[in-house]
């Protein structure tokens, strides 16, 4: 496999570093020094083997891409629908169903907390004198903020 793919040796080497330190640790009952070491001599011989075994590949290994290319190979919208679409729909009704309720929500809650707001300006407006310049009060802006800062 590693010749196919070089993901595939790092891959099936720790599944094989897992598979022995398991084994390891149930035979001996439990986890102490001698089944650490065991676990690691083991798990140093199967890389050894596993890079000593493909040593002639990686001798003779000449890589035919060096670098990141532009493929020529694309998949058509309607192919992809052909294959992925049922999963496509799926995953999209959700999320549209998510975000339309998350919209509402916070729709409920801005007009929640624009109705506080409204609710506090206009009582201060009936509290200001009426004759000459209206006097500058901060009472509806504190209640303002406390409403918007804790819902």
């Amino acid at each position: 496999m590693r010749l196919i793919n070089t993901w595939d040796f790092p891959t099936y080497l720790l599944i094989g570093v897992a598979a022995v330190a398991l084994a390891e640790y149930i035979t001996h009952g439990g986890l102490n020094l001698g089944v650490i070491v065991r676990a690691g001599a083991a798990s140093l011989a199967i890389f050894i083997v596993g890079y000593l075994v493909f040593l002639p590949f990686h001798l003779s290994y000449e890589a035919s891409v060096t670098g990141i290319e532009s493929t020529t190979n694309t998949t058509l919208l309607r192919q992809f629908l052909a294959i992925s679409g049922l999963f496509v729909f799926i995953i999209g009704t959700y999320f549209l169903g998510e975000v339309r309720s998350g919209l509402r929500t916070a729709w409920r809650d801005m007009r929640q907390r624009l109705g506080l707001i409204v609710e506090a300006v206009s009582q201060d407006d009936h509290a200001s004198p009426g004759i000459g310049r209206p006097q500058v009060r901060v009472e509806w802006l504190q209640r303002i903020i406390q409403n918007i800062m804790m819902p």
